[in-house]
């Protein structure tokens, strides 16, 4: 038996920071998918894409970033323990990463040595303290537009 309501559709991601990933996400894409950086950089690029899908294509669209938290009953005991995961990284993985980076991807121009011990550069978002100190990071992500921080 038909129905007359639509099937629904899965949101469609399109991960990218190139200028060509921001066109196609404003163009196509229900979210813009970002590495983690600074709130002050990731709110330049929120305004960019949806300026893009507006302007260009009369569209509204969301964006989402890679992040990863580390949280502690006290900011002190998350701090040592991303400490310990920096320690401990694998030397020769990392070398191994970088000589693999492809020079034309936005995102990885941007690494330092720290960032390229977990994928999509998660620790970035510098989610690392206490709930207190992490729900007011993720805070300032959403003031500059960053939809899926909470």
């Amino acid at each position: 038996m038909f129905s007359d309501k639509p099937t629904p559709t899965p949101p469609i991601f399109i991960a990218g920071e190139s200028d060509r990933a921001i066109d196609l996400a404003a163009r196509q894409g229900d979210y813009l998918f970002i590495n983690a950086d600074h709130p002050e950089k990731t709110a330049a690029l929120v305004e960019k894409v949806k300026r893009l899908a507006s302007d260009r294509y009369q569209r509204q669209i969301k964006v989402a970033m890679s992040a990863f938290a580390i949280v502690r009953e006290y900011t002190a005991q998350a701090e040592a323990r991303l400490e310990a995961i920096y320690r401990s990284a694998d030397q020769q993985q990392i070398k191994y990463f970088q000589e693999q980076i492809d020079p034309n991807v936005v995102a990885h121009n941007k690494l330092d040595i720290s960032q390229t011990i977990e994928a999509n550069l998660g620790l970035s978002a510098q989610l690392v303290g206490n709930r207190y100190t992490v729900i007011q990071r993720l805070k300032e992500y959403e003031a500059v537009g960053h939809e899926s921080s909470l």
